[in-house]
């Protein structure tokens, strides 16, 4: 039996929406290109983050993180090419949170996969005691 070609055309929030918690793509202008339910329920109420950066809707900053004096994930996956984490204090509707932030490069398909290189990343957070350290991957 040969090989069954069943692509289908699947929206990427219908997608995230499978996961278990929080999750986005996020581009590396650190605009938000989709988002799950749990995220947009955890950070915004429900209200709708793609178009907006990251960093706004999380943390309520003007600029990135790492230029916020804090570790950043996609800035560090970027550079890398290689998943990243790091522990965040997130702003939600009901107040701060602590959170592990997990992100994970997704290579640019037009782009050899031998250059590290990539045009999106998926971001996981998921609720963490209070620590005084960042983790790094």
């Amino acid at each position: 039996m040969g090989a069954r070609n069943d692509r289908r055309d699947i929206p990427l929030p219908q997608v995230l929406d499978c996961l278990p918690g929080p999750a986005v793509v996020i581009g590396t202008d650190y605009r938000i290109t989709a988002a799950n339910r749990a995220y947009r329920e955890q950070f915004s109420g429900g209200a709708d983050v793609v178009g907006r950066h990251c960093y706004q809707v999380s943390h309520r900053y003007s600029a990135p993180c790492d230029e916020a004096g804090e570790t950043c994930p996609i800035a560090r996956c970027r550079e890398s090419g290689e998943p990243s984490r790091a522990l965040h204090v997130h702003f939600t509707p009901t107040g701060e949170q602590h959170e592990e932030v997990v992100t994970h490069p997704i290579p640019d398909a037009s782009i050899s996969s031998s250059t590290g290189r990539w045009t999106f990343a998926n971001e996981n957070a998921s609720p963490s005691a209070p620590q005084t350290e960042s983790l790094t991957m």
